[in-house]
């Protein structure tokens, strides 16, 4: 079983201006996995698992899990999530035309139970749903941080 969540959003910037924007969110810079620190990552190469082409950005986490304390309701339980964002040109002449991009981002997530987990089904579906909300959590998060960061850009370069 896995969960396929994708987004698409239309933006009134160019697809470079869009891509540099992802780029600059995703590369590491004042965030490492959803928390903000005020110091620069330090090595911002690619590493064997980022995969960049003029038209995507391929990007694989590790796998997430939930304390294994005993007591937990979710102990045993995790999640493996490979994240795509695209940037392309809309199909719709007009947004061609009008200089839009279009951004999509999708997440496969897997969720993973333990062999030695005794988890019941409504235990696990509780699981799978927290796992979800989270995923499209992040995703919206991140969509609004790149829009923001285009705006910010747009506005400086009028003034």
């Amino acid at each position: 079983m896995y969960l396929d969540i994708s987004s698409n959003k239309a933006l009134p910037f160019t697809k470079q201006a869009v891509g540099a924007a992802v780029w600059n969110h995703f590369k590491g810079t004042k965030k490492h996995r959803g928390n903000y620190y005020d110091k620069s990552a330090k090595n911002l190469g690619t590493t064997a698992d980022t995969v960049i082409e003029d038209f995507k950005m391929e990007f694989i986490s590790n796998v997430h899990s939930l304390d294994e304390g005993k007591s937990r309701p979710f102990a045993g339980l995790g999640f493996t999530e490979k994240g795509y964002v695209v940037i392309k040109t809309p199909t719709s002449p007009t947004l061609m035309n009008g200089g839009y991009s279009v951004l999509q981002m999708c997440s496969i997530v897997v969720p993973q139970k333990v062999d030695r987990c005794a988890q019941d089904a409504t235990t696990v579906g509780a699981f799978t749903e927290f796992a979800l909300n989270v995923i499209v959590a992040n995703a919206t998060v991140s969509q609004e941080m790149i829009e923001n960061v285009l705006l910010d850009q747009a506005l400086d370069y009028l003034t």
